[in-house]
């Protein structure tokens, strides 16, 4: 009688159920990913390219938008690279201002 409520005992584990006869619970997790450096990475390019294109308001943009994806990157956790992206954004976007000023003076 033993060896029958064992086996009555492994087919209910192979159904999911508890010795009580409920429904066990499964629930899979997928383990957690490591943060994106996708914005990051887009705010060092915006940053550098505020830096590179000369056209007056264009670079002032880019660099403001570099600002912007880097402290977003920053408040999602990612280590490092934010700080790059928003020293090379605020870099490339006082150079920026300096350059959309002086086209605007030059042409007063």
């Amino acid at each position: 009688m033993a060896h029958h409520e064992y086996r009555s005992s492994e087919h209910a584990a192979l159904r999911g159920e508890t010795p009580t006869g409920q429904q066990a619970s499964t629930r899979v997790t997928a383990p957690e990913s490591p943060p994106r450096k996708g914005t990051a990475i887009a705010a060092i390019v915006l940053g550098a390219l505020s830096v590179v294109v000369f056209i007056p308001i264009l670079n002032l943009i880019l660099g403001i938008i570099g600002i912007f994806l880097a402290r977003e990157a920053a408040q999602r956790g990612i280590d490092g690279l934010p700080t790059a992206a928003l020293v090379v954004s605020i870099v490339g976007t006082v150079f920026a201002a300096y350059i959309t000023g002086y086209v605007i003076l030059a042409f007063l």
